[in-house]
């Protein structure tokens, strides 16, 4: 089914499924969270000029806080034993957790993580 976007919808099959542009993240997880969370990838639709940090909202509010203490700390920052790569590269090379995600192409998330705190 093919996929358009314009300035104000998004029409799939020549209906109009949106009035605010979207696109499709693909995340892959990896190592200690794809146990966590019995899964190696998702889909999730966010807005166009989602950052890293909507992402990770998203996925928390999916699969829970526990989730979330696991890739951040109680400040908002990311664990020392997690990684996040968008395109190919780590976003602490980028803008951390304010990177952008663009809607062009596939976009993969690959995140990896210590085991929960307390646990």
């Amino acid at each position: 089914m093919s996929r358009q976007f314009d300035n104000e919808n998004v029409f799939v099959g020549g209906k109009v499924v949106s009035t605010e542009r979207k696109y499709v993240i693909n995340v892959e997880y990896l190592g200690l969270i794809r146990n966590v969370l019995n899964c190696s990838e998702e889909q999730y639709s966010m807005p166009l000029g989602s950052t890293v940090k909507a992402l990770l909202q998203r996925l928390v509010e999916r699969h829970g806080e526990q989730v979330g203490l696991c890739i951040l700390t109680s400040e908002g920052q990311l664990r020392p034993m997690t990684e996040i790569y968008l395109d190919g590269s780590e976003i602490s090379t980028r803008q951390g957790l304010d990177t952008p995600i663009t809607g062009e192409g596939r976009v993969s998330v690959v995140i990896g993580v210590q085991p929960f705190p307390g646990g």
